[in-house]
């Protein structure tokens, strides 16, 4: 985990350093064979929640994990952006993970509506 992510807040990174421990979840049929890194995000109030990558060199995408961090329990994927319904006090955890090995810098922002 590289730490939390906040409603209006943004977060940079770089996916290079993060394992390859997911290459697939059950949302998506994508290639995801790069590393991941991966964020925590606990819900404020009930409400969409819109997750946005910038600056990216390669592609990356976006990957949203209810319950716990389980490519299994996927609720939303993105390729620059995603937005899920996030319910008050449950945490999430959002993850950046390379398309069919991609790695690259990125801006993460969350915006909750």
């Amino acid at each position: 985990m590289l730490g939390a992510l906040a409603c209006g807040g943004n977060v940079a990174g770089n996916n290079g350093a993060g394992p390859t421990t997911f290459t697939a979840y059950s949302c998506s049929g994508w290639n995801e064979s790069g590393p991941e890194v991966a964020f925590t995000f606990t819900a404020p109030a009930d409400g969409n929640v819109t997750l946005t990558l910038s600056n990216l060199g390669a592609d990356l995408d976006l990957f949203v994990l209810a319950g716990g961090c389980d490519a299994a329990q996927c609720v939303a994927y993105g390729d620059n952006n995603t937005t899920f319904w996030a319910t008050a006090g449950e945490t999430y955890h959002v993850l950046v993970d390379g398309y069919m090995g991609a790695v690259s810098d990125f801006t993460l922002t969350a915006t909750c509506n």
